[in-house]
């Protein structure tokens, strides 16, 4: 995974031992995966607002294997990001400009509460 993948999960299963496997092998929930911002970009974004990209806390789940992990993205942070207009070091301004367009439109599609990210460390 090269970007992040953003998910909509609409209800949160109390059962999650399966989840990124359920995420990431079958369409049973709607993604959109991002050309090149990740986590690291996001929280550089919401410093500058003081807002964080996700819900202080543990992550919702974490594969220590796989080494992949599943956090839920704040309201405030999402919209700190899709309101950021700056420049990012090392990031291609139009890639940059075209995942955070995707992010709005997949927010404003399905909701600001119910989004995750998924992504690997």
């Amino acid at each position: 995974m090269i970007g992040s993948t953003i998910v909509y999960i609409p209800n949160l299963p109390s059962d999650k031992s399966n989840l990124i496997e359920r995420i990431i092998d079958n369409d049973e929930f709607e993604k959109i995966e991002l050309d090149c911002l990740t986590s690291l970009d996001f929280a550089i974004i919401t410093e500058i607002d003081n807002t964080n990209w996700n819900t202080k806390g543990d992550p919702i789940v974490y594969d220590e294997q796989s080494g992949i992990v599943l956090c839920h993205i704040s309201k405030i942070g999402l919209i700190s990001i899709i309101k950021f207009t700056g420049v990012l070091d090392n990031v291609n301004t139009e890639i940059q400009k075209s995942d955070i367009k995707q992010i709005e439109d997949f927010a404003n599609k399905y909701d600001f509460e119910n989004l995750y990210e998924l992504v690997s460390f």
